[in-house]
């Protein structure tokens, strides 16, 4: 019943509002009022507040802000791969191949030859020693001498010997002939000591007989190649000897 009566009440205000001069004369009439620009007016949702753009981004936590992302690193440039260490140069060899028969020359140039070796291989003749001995480098003369001859037996000297062979040593005055390098040296000291100031020592050679070929820059396949040769050539060798 309370019900009812407020809702009649409320019909009974409004329509003394609806209707001029239903209210009392104290009343203001809505007529002369400016009426209000609909176009201008902005529907807000309920709840929600007109917040400044600036003011939210300051209220929003920091994680929320997303920065501005960092230019990408350049790349780094290639470091070039690393130098292999260099392989040690093997060391060359020279080598001489000696006393080659003169009746195997010509057979032991083609070994070479065929072992592509002939380039590097030179061929002369070698002397072959005898001996060892004592003597008076030769004199200009056969009167010369035969001077010296005396000279020598006044010292004391008996075993001499004057060389007329038409060689290198004509005229040369041989004191004694041994067969090792010490005996000629010792026997040098013995005449030393009984005044022989101009004899000397050194090897007694004869006629060439043999050959040598000299072979220089052996790489060790071609040196290990060379080492086999003398099985073929009888009384033949290999020696090592420096490079020059």
């Amino acid at each position: 019943m309370a019900f009812v009566l407020l809702l009649a009440a409320n019909l009974v205000a409004l329509a003394l509002f609806q209707f001029p001069g239903g209210r009392s004369g104290g009343a203001e009439s809505t007529a002369g009022h400016v009426p209000f620009q609909a176009e201008k007016v902005k529907v807000v949702a309920a709840g929600v507040t007109s917040t400044p753009r600036s003011e939210v981004a300051e209220k929003l936590p920091e994680s929320a802000v997303e920065p501005a992302p960092l230019p990408a690193p350049a790349p780094a440039k290639s470091s070039p791969p690393p130098m292999a260490p260099a392989k040690p140069v093997a060391a060359l060899q020279c080598l001489e191949w000696i006393n080659i028969a003169d009746a195997d020359l010509e057979q032991a140039r083609k070994a070479l030859q065929k072992l592509k070796l002939a380039d590097q291989a030179s061929f002369r003749k070698m002397e072959k020693t005898s001996g060892y001995w004592v003597y008076i480098p030769p004199r200009k003369t056969l009167a010369d001498a035969q001077k010296k001859v005396n000279e020598l037996k006044a010292l004391g000297v008996a075993d001499i010997f004057i060389l007329q062979e038409n060689t290198a040593w004509h005229y040369a005055i041989s004191l004694g002939v041994f067969s090792t390098e010490e005996a000629a040296a010792k026997y040098l000291v013995q005449l030393r000591e009984k005044g022989v100031k101009s004899a000397i020592s050194g090897p007694r050679n004869r006629a060439a007989e043999n050959h040598l070929a000299a072979l220089k820059n052996l790489d060790s396949s071609a040196a290990t190649e060379v080492a086999k040769l003398p099985k073929e050539f009888a009384d033949s060798e290999i020696r090592s000897v420096a490079c020059r």
